[in-house]
């Protein structure tokens, strides 16, 4: 019976992790349909660290429309991304 759940949960996983993409105008480039905005407002270690796993985990669940500009944390959001 665990053999069964853990097929059943990969085959659970495997199915959510299936990201739709949609057209950015008539640009040509397709953007994720999820989008991750990147605000960061401490500067300290484990924040920076928390950061980084979030935005590894969004980009390998598919997501590659991230938002970010020069004055989310005073430059660090894009220093950190």
């Amino acid at each position: 019976q665990k053999q069964r759940k853990l097929t059943s949960q990969k085959s659970m996983a495997s199915a959510e992790n299936k990201m739709i993409y949609r057209n950015l105008g008539n640009s040509g480039l397709k953007i994720s349909a999820i989008g991750f905005g990147n605000w960061l407002t401490n500067n300290d270690a484990k924040t920076e660290a928390t950061t980084k796993e979030i935005m590894k985990y969004a980009f390998e669940k598919g997501v590659n429309f991230f938002d970010t500009a020069e004055i989310y944390g005073f430059g660090t959001a894009e220093t950190v991304f």
